[in-house]
């Protein structure tokens, strides 16, 4: 998910969907992220040090979160985008695909972000107790 938001600087893409991105996995952007520390540790150099950008104009942009607090910080770290739809969902854990998945809604979302049919996507977003970040950041 991350190196898809990365990757859109160098390649144009007309959707991407994007689970539980990370905005960064550097300790300097990320102090408080400790879930890979075994692997960042072992990490030289960050060709990517963070998502500075998202997409603007006419890609379609949908990213998904869980309200687990280290999925939050990187939610909330994100760049803003005019595109990008993101929504948060409460599911008390950091496994948002598993999560989306037992509920039998990981590949539908999916193929509704992949279809652009946002509107039908956001209804089922709500009818599983997402919601909007901004709605999410309000609500908190």
């Amino acid at each position: 998910a991350t190196m898809a938001l990365q990757m859109q600087k160098y390649i144009h893409f007309e959707r991407i969907v994007a689970w539980s991105p990370q905005a960064s996995v550097m300790p300097e952007f990320m102090p408080y992220e400790h879930r890979w520390s075994h692997f960042r540790n072992r990490i030289s150099s960050y060709r990517f040090p963070e998502v500075a950008e998202l997409p603007q104009g006419d890609c379609s942009l949908f990213i998904f979160h869980g309200d687990h607090p280290s999925d939050l910080q990187h939610a909330l770290a994100l760049p803003i985008s005019g595109v990008a739809k993101q929504f948060v969902f409460r599911t008390g854990g950091s496994a948002l695909a598993e999560w989306a998945e037992n509920k039998r809604i990981l590949s539908t979302l999916t193929d509704l972000a992949l279809d652009g049919k946002a509107f039908r996507l956001k209804r089922l977003v709500e009818k599983h107790g997402g919601l909007p970040i901004d709605a999410f950041v309000q609500g908190a």
